[in-house]
């Protein structure tokens, strides 16, 4: 059980719970609920939300690593794997949120039908118009083109990618054309690529402590400047894996990470169509305290679904 790191089950599940069954369940609360005022007005519970988006980032490129030999040959192949991982299930989501505002909900989620469209590619972010809630996976498309870059043997690749973001930052404050989420989470996708997830956790276990106070400290300085806020969420990222491989050298209980393993493995599709479940949930009046464990069974059985789909066509 351990070579699964238990501790990336763990933060996976803390990430994906709170955006899916805390932060966006305030969407459907009457604003007038103690749930929707101690979470949508809290500083801290917004600023969590920013930091966990941050580490599901910086999770994806984590555990995102090529050894190439052979550099077009081995982009072919990882863009295969991801397309087949990620790909389907996203335009399914994609689509499926373009049209239940039409006959469901009145929560409009694509703004037009060109970021309906540019989402396919990857790219509704960088025209700035990136849809409600699927932003998130159109900027993880966006990544996962620009994977390849980091399959060069030169170490100039990351200047490389350092320009690229360079470029983008400059397209955001001359032209207005880029979403500034781009910004906020990019840098951690491309971190999580330049480490190793044994490396992180070494960083997590001995300086995660010092990190948690340099984390509170910086969060405290009233600035609006990008690059402290950054610094800051990477600050906390680590302290949270400390309080992870905590609990993981602590907590023995094999009922305990096998449910965190399921929550883990159905993460994915909890936040592909978590919006679908509680719109077609509420139509059915199905109690919406009931909702959160539903998109979870729900989510665990659709994944395991297409993963049954494609160990059957061999792909």
């Amino acid at each position: 059980m351990r070579n699964r790191f238990l501790e990336f089950d763990l933060l996976r599940c803390v990430a994906v719970v709170w955006i899916v069954a805390f932060w966006h369940l305030t969407n459907y609360c009457e604003p007038s609920s103690f749930f929707y005022q101690g979470i949508v007005y809290s500083k801290s519970c917004r600023e969590f939300t920013l930091i966990m988006l941050s580490l599901f980032m910086f999770m994806s490129g984590l555990f995102t690593k090529i050894h190439c030999e052979n550099l077009i040959k081995e982009t072919k192949a990882f863009y295969i794997k991801k397309f087949l991982r990620f790909y389907p299930l996203y335009i399914i989501s994609a689509i499926s949120l373009y049209f239940i505002p039409k006959y469901i909900t009145s929560m409009t989620f694509f703004s037009t039908v060109k970021s309906l469209h540019l989402s396919f590619f990857g790219f509704a972010n960088l025209w700035n118009l990136a849809p409600a809630t699927l932003w998130f996976m159109d900027l993880l498309l966006f990544m996962i083109l620009l994977t390849p870059l980091t399959f060069l043997k030169s170490n100039k690749k990351w200047l490389l990618i350092l320009s690229i973001y360079g470029i983008l930052y400059l397209t955001h404050k001359i032209f207005n054309l880029l979403d500034y989420r781009v910004l906020m989470y990019m840098p951690f996708y491309f971190l999580g690529i330049y480490l190793t997830p044994s490396q992180f956790l070494e960083y997590c276990k001995k300086y995660g402590f010092y990190f948690l106070i340099l984390g509170i400290i910086l969060m405290l300085i009233p600035t609006k400047i990008l690059i402290v806020k950054l610094i800051s969420r990477l600050l906390f990222i680590i302290a949270i894996g400390k309080v992870a491989s905590t609990i993981v050298e602590y907590c023995k209980s094999n009922k305990i990470w096998t449910l965190l393993s399921i929550i883990s493995y159905s993460s994915m599709c909890a936040y592909f169509f978590h919006r679908q479940i509680y719109s077609i949930g509420l139509e059915f009046s199905i109690p919406l305290s009931v909702l959160p464990f539903l998109i979870f069974i729900i989510s665990y059985f659709i994944q395991k679904a297409y993963d049954t789909l494609l160990a059957k066509v061999k792909l």
